[in-house]
């Protein structure tokens, strides 16, 4: 379980988010953020998607990925196909676009519908759930993803941009770190989160 190799670019609108991802992940090889829009980083063999659970793609994000890709119907159809209709936050679907610029798409659910997430884990696990689905994807196919462009997750969903930032840097972090499954790991995780 690796992701050496993957490049990860933080797309971010403003100065002051720019500001915290650099302070969260500053010299951590293979992150890099810039600030411009999300469409205007390519090309890239994933760019990642955060929506809800029933992929209506109503936050900023996703509603630029559809008005240039067209995703919303195959985001539609994997959630119906794989998930029966409710894709449940903490998956995260890989979709092969067949486009020059953008070979896949990741689609993340970071709320089960447009509700307040300040209060959970959520952005955790949801960019946990992104990364160990890029892993997944390069151990089984030939084509390797090895650049991943990222907004911030939750911020649509009234997630403080700090938290939502420290949430991703910790999710990142432990998965580096490859911690096995076990009482001392669990502990050391929620201590990080709360």
């Amino acid at each position: 379980m690796s992701l050496l190799g993957v490049k990860i670019i933080f797309v971010v609108n403003n100065h002051k988010c720019h500001s915290i991802v650099s302070k969260y992940f500053n010299g951590v090889f293979d992150i890099h953020v810039y600030r411009c829009g999300i469409l205007q980083m390519k090309p890239v063999d994933c760019v990642v998607c955060p929506g809800n659970s029933y992929g209506t793609l109503d936050n900023s994000v996703s509603k630029s990925l559809d008005a240039i890709l067209n995703i919303k119907s195959l985001i539609k159809l994997g959630i119906n196909n794989v998930y029966y209709g409710e894709q449940p936050v903490g998956t995260s679907m890989i979709i092969d676009l067949e486009n020059y610029d953008y070979k896949n798409i990741a689609y993340v659910p970071v709320a089960r519908y447009d509700e307040d997430i300040s209060k959970t884990f959520n952005v955790y696990t949801a960019f946990r759930a992104l990364l160990t689905s890029i892993i997944d994807h390069n151990k089984y196919n030939n084509n390797k993803i090895t650049s991943v462009l990222c907004p911030i997750f939750g911020i649509d969903n009234t997630m403080d941009l700090e938290e939502s930032i420290n949430q991703m840097s910790i999710a990142y972090s432990i998965i580096l770190m490859n911690l096995r499954c076990n009482k001392k790991n669990i502990e050391l995780i929620n201590k990080c989160l709360c």
